[in-house]
C-alpha cells in the first residue's frame, strides 16, 4: 500500500477499528483506509483531495493544502481537518457503515495558521489551535471554540481566545 510521496501527518482510527482516515501535508489528500479487523491488514477505499467546488464558490481554491491535523467525533459521525496553507477548517459528516466521508462545510474565522483541531469528549465543541503568522518564534497563539451541531456536524464559532483578547462574539 502507497499512500502519497511524504508527509503524511497524522492518522485517526474510528473506534470500532474498521476505518483509518490519514492526511498528507502537501498534496492535500485525505485518505480513507478500510481495516481487516482480524489481519490488521489495510486497504485503500477512497481519496479526497478536494472540498468538492463548495469552495470554489466561496473564492477558494477547492484543493486541498497544507492539512496539519483532523480529529473524529466520538459519536462518530464528523471528521473535521486543519489546511494551514489554505487557512481553513473543513467539516465532513462520516457514514458509520461504510466510512465514506460527505463535505459539510469549510470555515474561514480568519487568516490564521491553524495547526491543531480536538473534539471535547461530550462532541458539544471543536477547538482549533492556531498562530498569528507562520514565525514561530514571535507569533501570537489562538484557540478558536466552534459549537458543533450534533446532527449535521456543522460548526459555530462561539470565541477566540489569545494573550491579546479575550472574546469574540
Amino acid at each position: 500500500l502507497k499512500l502519497g510521496e511524504v508527509n503524511l501527518y497524522k492518522m485517526e482510527m474510528t473506534t470500532n477499528g474498521n476505518f483509518i482516515y490519514v492526511i498528507e501535508h502537501d498534496s492535500g489528500i485525505i485518505y480513507i483506509l478500510s481495516r481487516d479487523s482480524t489481519t490488521g491488514a489495510v486497504t485503500l477505499r477512497e481519496q479526497i483531495n478536494d472540498c468538492s467546488g463548495t469552495c470554489e464558490s466561496l473564492g477558494y481554491s477547492s484543493k486541498l493544502d497544507g492539512l496539519m491535523d483532523l480529529a473524529l467525533s466520538y459519536d462518530q459521525t464528523s471528521l473535521y481537518v486543519i489546511a494551514n496553507i489554505d487557512r481553513r477548517i473543513i467539516a465532513y459528516s462520516r457514514n458509520t457503515d461504510d466510512g465514506n466521508l460527505t463535505y459539510i462545510d469549510a470555515y474561514y474565522p480568519n487568516t490564521r495558521y491553524y495547526l491543531s483541531v480536538t473534539i471535547s469528549r461530550d462532541d458539544r465543541h471543536v477547538y482549533v489551535g492556531a498562530l498569528s503568522d507562520n514565525s514561530r518564534s514571535s507569533a501570537s497563539g489562538y484557540i478558536y471554540m466552534f459549537e458543533r451541531d450534533s446532527s449535521t456536524g456543522a460548526l459555530t464559532l462561539i470565541t477566540i481566545e489569545n494573550d491579546d483578547a479575550a472574546s469574540y462574539g
